[in-house]
């Protein structure tokens, strides 16, 4: 007959491994990859061509298409939709195209005018070199850069003879909701092609010139709509991914279980 003591332990390392099993089903990741970067995209996210930049954001339920278009479910995922958004262009190394020169242009204020004709300057939150798996990256944050209320965070780097821009974006009300995800894609981020002739012909931007390549700006007020002013300076409810609310839920699962067979071992 197995002793309290061996069965309480067996009951321990059974509800650990069941714990994190679960954690790690949870926690797989979906991969975005197209021919020339792949990273880690947040949850409930998807990306789509747009003429020859990638855009990425929550994407809505195809039900929310529908007749249901006007439910307040439906609402609510639209309204994401224009929280936070991932760019990705890249383009043929040109003579303005390096890591001193996308340092030096990120070290620089810069001016836009909003829709309604106003004039702003962003804020610099930061600028540095950062290595991302063993692969040397430009870091830029900016605050009002591309639309207003927005924090705009750039990568940039070459590779090869192709130069990559990606960009993470989300209004400042909610930026701290995203910022997890926003680190793991980061971290994530792997350039996967060395030369323009690798690249699909769609996704590579032509005749860019000036430094970075691109600006971001049009798609920025495309797909968010406005001048970042849409927000009533409510964070509001919020319903999240799902994702970090069962991963706490497991958590604190693994630590009342074991404490409670700990306590009755003791007893």
């Amino acid at each position: 007959m197995i002793s309290a003591k061996i069965w309480h332990k067996k009951a321990v390392l059974f509800t650990i491994a069941f714990t994190l099993l679960f954690v790690s089903s949870l926690a797989q990741a979906k991969v975005f990859r197209n021919s020339y970067v792949s990273f880690e995209l947040p949850p409930k996210w998807d990306c789509y061509l747009e003429n020859t930049a990638w855009v990425c954001r929550f994407a809505i339920e195809k039900s929310c298409l529908g007749p249901k278009a006007a439910s307040k479910t439906c609402e609510a995922q639209r309204k994401k939709t224009k929280e936070a958004i991932i760019i990705l262009t890249a383009k043929e190394v040109g003579p303005k195209d390096s890591f001193k020169g996308y340092y030096d242009h990120l070290k620089q204020p810069r001016p836009i005018v909003t829709r309604k004709g106003h004039r702003a300057t962003s804020k610099i939150i930061h600028v540095k070199p950062v290595s991302i798996s063993e692969h040397k990256w430009v870091d830029g944050m900016h605050l009002g850069s591309e639309i207003p209320h927005y924090y705009t965070r750039y990568l940039a780097t070459i590779k090869g003879n192709i130069a990559v821009l990606v960009t993470f974006s989300a209004h400042k009300l909610f930026y701290s909701r995203y910022s997890s995800h926003f680190f793991r894609a980061i971290k994530s981020l792997r350039v996967t092609a060395t030369k323009a002739s690798t690249v699909k012909s769609n996704e590579l931007r032509r005749g860019q010139k000036g430094t970075l390549g691109v600006n971001i700006d049009a798609h920025l007020g495309e797909a968010l709509d406005g001048d970042g002013e849409g927000f009533d300076g409510e964070m509001g409810a919020y319903s999240g991914d799902g994702t970090s609310i069962l991963l706490l839920l497991a958590a604190f699962l693994l630590l009342a279980v074991g404490g409670f067979i700990w306590w009755r071992g003791r007893r």
